[in-house]
């Protein structure tokens, strides 16, 4: 029996190396498709008083296509914010684009890549 337990013990070292090796390249590979796609899930406060109407005319603007929007309201202290997920897609625009034309949109106060 101790001769069988070393040999479990001696495959363990193998398998978790092979594990780690897996994940790192499952964790590379998903890096750079999120980085090359074209499409990008958002969490966005807008600014008080600002409307929802003009984020929506913003992204018309931009040629966005949004979809799965869903508004939040746990978490919000101040009424007056308006605080929503959104998922972006762009046929010209890359990943980093989109971020960098949401960013420069007036009236959002707060807006993270989920």
């Amino acid at each position: 029996t101790k001769f069988f337990t070393s040999l479990r013990a001696v495959g363990i070292i193998p398998k978790t190396i092979c594990i780690f090796l897996i994940l790192t390249l499952l964790h590379e590979m998903d890096f750079k498709m999120r980085r090359n796609t074209k499409q990008l899930d958002t969490y966005i406060e807008l600014k008080e008083n600002v409307p929802l109407r003009s984020f929506f005319d913003f992204i018309r603007t931009n040629a966005f296509e949004p979809s799965n929007f869903q508004m939040q309201t746990e978490g919000i202290f101040d009424p007056e914010i308006i605080a929503f997920n959104v998922t972006l897609k762009s046929h010209d625009k890359n990943h980093d684009e989109i971020i960098r034309c949401l960013r420069d949109m007036p009236g959002i106060a707060y807006i993270e890549e989920l």
